[in-house]
């Protein structure tokens, strides 16, 4: 009897060890599969990001490659008005040597530093009352004969260059303004003197393929005018470059990552159409990871689907944990009465065990995700400081040729504003460097601030000359402010952050106001700065100070900056026992209170912490 009753709970012990393993093993074989179901949508949006990143890279090197030889060779014509042709008045104000650029965009093509373009061109606009004199100017000059066409209107912007030449020469004496998305593009250039983008557009050559247009324009004075109103009435043609769209997935980590791509277009259309337009890709696929990308005024959304090849995963993993659940159940039913002791520890065992691999893997893709995030922020980092250090060092580069070829040919007025652009150059370079450098040192242990007081009025007055809005800028210094203290580099840097952002955010003629006045607590003295911009939403005042965070204008590319001079601003006061907030200006923008600490006060925190003499 007690043998009959051992077999009994035996064979009910293995019967709910099999249910029970099958089960476990059920469980574990679905959470594997969930979890790779996850990591895959992982790895699309990943593999989505770096083609982002990608199409950025490479839009961003052809628009510097555009610009650079628009600026140089714009340079070059302002230096040297006797180069052209007296004899065409119709071609005289052009501002860009042709022949020169002609030859600098083809060999751009032969060595590969203009990627993506197919085409660039050099358009002019022709009065349509000098259109028979434009076409016969092109002949005389070039040996060529161009009939423009279609029939102009009265702001016809006709092509007159074309690199490379011999399969796009169709393109020759083409009006732009006949066709509304691209007269759509050149006005947004001429407008705002920055690079645009066209809608999509059929191509004027054998084959018509789809393509956009990124437009760069130029005026009679190289310099962009400061209002819409004289950028077109000095507005004179300038350079565009036609881009497949296909070609920026090609170059794109898209195929090695087994992805298909959606490129569409969100922005405004011909006729002010904000239908989105597809670009590139199968719009029968559906697709489940997006990005968007701003490109030169307009907006694009990648869309992202995995192929068979992309979405092939290695289900062995799985297939054998079932297969082992399934064995492994057997073998407990069959030694259960062995095992049946050190069941219960087993599995308390197995679930700690479980429960810290599930954490371990979440803290591994949070950690993942923050260096996405940060690796990202760097990359746009890096990009943003390449491009401020771009433009004084093209403008160095200019000047310092020009000095070097033709001093003998300048007058002493043109020399000395020459060696000032030079000098304005280097300056900001100069700065954009130290703020850099500034950055940098937050990640090391710094020794600790000098503090003395400070002659807060000086400062300003030191800070707001070196600033070339300095006269937009008026002080008011109340009279019962007690005197401050601080270190004067940390709190001369944290004022120029300041002021510079509230010039940069506000209207070219509105001016910034700033206020020294006692705080409301005793121990503290404010700085206060009021601009005229377009102000700071409330949830978004303390992202203002995170490191490489900018405001919406910043990131439209309208405002130069790194993203980290705030960041800087407050590191520096902090560690002076300082502060730094935003709010609502009275009338309008955004107000800058910076808090220093009273000298009083803090002299007298010292005595109390210095020891008593014995």
């Amino acid at each position: 009897m007690p043998h009959v009753f051992q077999r009994a709970v035996f064979q009910r012990a293995a019967t709910l060890a099999v249910v029970l393993g099958l089960l476990l093993t059920g469980l574990v074989t679905v959470g594997l599969a969930t979890s790779m179901g996850r990591d895959h949508a992982d790895q699309v949006d990943r593999a989505t990001d770096a083609l982002l990143a990608a199409l950025h890279a490479d839009l961003h090197a052809l628009e510097s490659s555009l610009i650079a030889m628009r600026d140089t060779a714009t340079t070059q014509a302002l230096a040297h008005p006797a180069d052209h042709a007296v004899a065409h008045p119709v071609l005289h104000d052009w501002p860009i040597h042709t022949r020169e650029l002609t030859t600098t965009l083809e060999n751009g093509f032969a060595q590969g530093t203009i990627p993506l373009a197919r085409a660039v061109a050099l358009f002019r606009h022709v009065d349509r009352r000098a259109l028979a004199a434009y076409e016969n100017a092109i002949s005389d000059r070039d040996g060529v004969e161009v009939t423009v066409h279609p029939i102009p209107t009265d702001r016809a912007y006709v092509v007159e260059r074309v690199v490379p030449s011999e399969p796009n020469s169709s393109a020759l004496g083409f009006d732009l303004a006949s066709e509304p998305r691209r007269l759509l593009g050149i006005e947004g250039a001429r407008d705002t003197g920055l690079i645009t983008v066209s809608a999509a557009v059929e191509l004027v050559v054998p084959d018509d393929p789809t393509a956009v247009i990124l437009f760069v324009p130029t005026y009679r004075t190289g310099d962009i005018p400061p209002t819409v109103d004289a950028r077109r009435e000095e507005f004179v043609g300038g350079l565009l470059a036609a881009v497949e769209p296909a070609a920026l997935i090609e170059r794109g980590p898209a195929d090695a990552l087994g992805l298909d791509v959606q490129v569409w277009d969100l922005g405004p259309g011909a006729g002010g159409s904000i239908e989105p337009t597809l670009l590139v890709g199968d719009p029968s696929t559906a697709t489940i990871s997006s990005a968007r990308l701003e490109v030169a005024g307009r907006t694009w959304e990648v869309r992202t689907a995995p192929t068979p090849a992309f979405a092939r995963t290695n289900r062995w993993p799985v297939v054998a944990l079932g297969v082992a659940g399934l064995l492994l159940t057997i073998v407990i039913a069959v030694l259960g009465h062995v095992l049946r002791t050190r069941e219960a520890s087993a599995q308390v065992q197995v679930e700690v065990r479980t429960a810290d691999l599930r954490r371990s893997q979440a803290e591994l893709e949070a950690a993942n995700e923050e260096l996405r995030r940060t690796d990202q922020s760097r990359t746009e980092f890096l990009v943003t400081v390449s491009h401020e250090l771009r433009t004084p060092l093209t403008s160095i580069r200019g000047f310092a040729s020009l000095l070097e070829h033709h001093s003998h040919e300048l007058s002493e007025e043109d020399r000395k504003d020459f060696v000032g652009q030079l000098a304005r150059g280097a300056e900001s370079m100069s700065d954009l460097l130290q703020e850099v450098l500034e950055f940098a040192r937050l990640e090391h242990e710094q020794p600790p601030p000098v503090t003395m007081d400070l002659d807060l009025e000086r400062l300003l007055d030191d800070v707001i000359e070196r600033l070339p809005f300095a006269n937009r800028i008026d002080v008011t210094i109340d009279g019962s402010a007690p005197t401050a203290s601080g270190d004067p580099v940390a709190v001369r840097r944290a004022l120029h952050n300041v002021l510079d952002n509230a010039a940069s955010y506000s209207p070219e003629d509105a001016p910034v106001h700033v206020r020294v006045r006692p705080a409301a607590g005793p121990d503290m003295i404010e700085i206060v700065v009021d601009d005229h911009g377009p102000g700071v939403a409330p949830d978004d005042r303390e992202r203002v100070f995170q490191r490489f965070h900018r405001g919406h204008d910043a990131q439209a590319g309208t405002v130069a900056g790194t993203g980290i001079g705030l960041t800087l601003a407050r590191a520096q006061l902090e560690r002076m026992e300082g502060r730094i907030h935003l709010e609502d200006a009275p009338g309008g923008g955004a107000r800058v209170v910076i808090g220093l600490p009273c000298a009083q006060v803090r002299a007298a925190r010292v005595d109390e912490m210095a020891p008593l003499s014995p």
